[in-house]
């Protein structure tokens, strides 16, 4: 039996959908074109949930929203990505999925997913023009924070504040 390689698009990914080929809970990402499924361990989704809700108690003054794991369309239909977290102005989610003019930050707990984070959906991320996307990586105990025009690598402990919120520095992991 001859397997097709081929891309897919996010309407593929719709039709998958209703087709239940593949569930609404599965962790998927359409990455170039490519499905992939996304690891998740005890200490990936525990960081998640930690750091999102340090974030939500910073940022509850200000008119925003943290999503975690949630859709996120960049313009490129090849692209669906499910960030970790991502911080973003508040919008009817009933009718759309956030946009990269949306999004103050978007954040990426890396293990085992360091170099798909790294060279594959960053790129992505900075070409649709998203201002500052941060890679927590597990393995190095350390912050990785990508900004339009320079990089930080922060060991963890150190106190940053996001571009978006220079009001709040502090340490985040």
């Amino acid at each position: 039996m001859q397997v097709l390689n081929r891309l897919f698009t996010r309407q593929d990914v719709y039709a998958m959908l209703e087709a239940g080929i593949v569930r609404e809970d599965e962790k998927l990402e359409l990455i170039n074109g490519e499905l992939v499924k996304m690891p998740s361990d005890p200490l990936h989704g525990g960081t998640i949930y930690n750091l999102a809700g340090v974030l939500r108690k910073e940022v509850a003054s200000f008119e925003v929203m943290v999503r975690e794991e949630k859709d996120f369309w960049l313009p490129d239909l090849r692209q669906l990505y499910l960030p970790d977290i991502a911080v973003v102005k508040p919008f009817n989610h009933l009718e759309r999925h956030p946009e990269p003019s949306d999004t103050y930050l978007v954040i990426e707990v890396a293990y085992s997913s360091l170099s798909k984070d790294i060279v594959d959906k960053l790129p992505n991320y900075l070409a649709a023009g998203i201002r500052e996307i941060w890679i927590v990586d597990l393995k190095q105990k350390m912050s990785r924070v990508y900004r339009q025009e320079k990089t930080l690598e922060l060991p963890f402990g150190t106190a940053f504040a996001p571009l978006a919120f220079p009001d709040i520095k502090r340490v985040w992991i």
